[in-house]
């Protein structure tokens, strides 16, 4: 007799960032560009192999790019998003005039993620608004805040020559929100510290008030870490006292730096180190000169900004 294989049209490569389940049996899942597809899973009995079929709901419907999704009932989803407004959607079995799938009931605003701001009197009346670079990639817009939102000085400083500026938060008192700020200078570094409504400059033990900062940020283990253009500085967050440092072999100066993680990564000359913060103490993982590319990515994938050095 002939024999027949049942197979599903395969699905075009993509990305896949949100999943969700349809009551019990099918499932809905977003790609990363807000695409939407549905996949029904059929089983022929409970203890045999199932038939896998899916449809694709949203070949031409669009969402917004997703971080999470979950379905309602009577084909109504929601699709929360962190890089733009979260839609709550229905999804159709046949396609409208337009050729999609998905029917958007409702948008929720969300100003987040806000890149940019600035307050600006539009109309030249008197009455400043708020106007924000919000979202990212495709969901990026401008939006206008004329309400709701207040802005309140709280310190003003006039400092001339300023190459870098860093918030933290350290002290013997865990501080809940960032209450210092660090202010490189060519050659010199300065700490000005928030108490109530006063700021005023201070000094930390720590910190090499000396030596113009490149980078510094609270780290992993309680710990607030400072390059310079001489060292990489482990400093104790509550008693601001130096607990590791680290220097170039070579002697020669730090050009530029950067961490996230557990590991940090500082440019000197052509070569290229990366560092690990493990038991309040700094160690060399490994270095490289020129050839950039002979670097572990696995030991750097947890980065969060580039180090690039030509």
């Amino acid at each position: 007799g002939t024999v027949l294989h049942a197979a599903c049209r395969p699905i075009l490569e993509c990305v896949i960032s949100c999943v969700g389940a349809v009551d019990d049996r099918p499932a809905i899942s977003l790609r990363c560009h807000g695409r939407l597809l549905m996949l029904l899973l059929r089983l022929n009995s409970p203890l045999t192999r199932a038939d896998q079929h899916y449809h694709e709901t949203g070949s031409s419907g669009e969402t917004v790019s997703p971080s999470c999704i979950a379905y309602l009932d009577n084909g109504v989803t929601f699709v929360g998003s962190c890089l733009g407004d979260s839609q709550l959607c229905k999804l159709s079995s046949a396609a409208d005039e337009s050729g999609g799938y998905v029917e958007i009931l409702e948008t929720f605003t969300c100003l987040a993620p806000i890149l940019d701001m600035s307050v600006v009197d539009v109309d030249q009346q008197g009455r400043d608004v708020v106007v924000t670079c919000s979202g990212f990639g495709r969901n990026g817009s401008l939006r206008l805040v004329r309400s709701g939102v207040g802005i309140n000085e709280q310190a003003s400083i006039d400092l001339a020559g300023v190459k870098g500026v860093w918030s933290l938060r350290c002290g013997t008192e865990m501080a809940e929100s960032d209450n210092t700020l660090v202010l490189a200078f060519v050659g010199q570094t300065t700490v000005l510290s928030l108490k109530g409504e006063e700021v005023e400059e201070t000094e930390l033990e720590g910190i090499a008030a000396d030596q113009q900062t490149h980078y510094c940020s609270n780290v992993i283990g309680n710990k607030i870490l400072q390059i310079t253009g001489q060292s990489v500085r482990l400093i104790n967050e509550e008693t601001l006292q130096l607990v590791s440092k680290w220097a170039p072999p070579s002697g020669k100066g730090i050009s530029t730096g950067s961490c996230g993680g557990s590991h940090v990564v500082v440019v000197v000359g052509n070569e290229l180190f990366c560092l690990d913060i493990q038991d309040s103490s700094l160690h060399q993982l490994r270095f490289t000169d020129n050839e950039f590319y002979f670097f572990s990515t696995q030991k750097l994938q947890h980065l969060k900004w580039e180090c690039c050095c030509k």
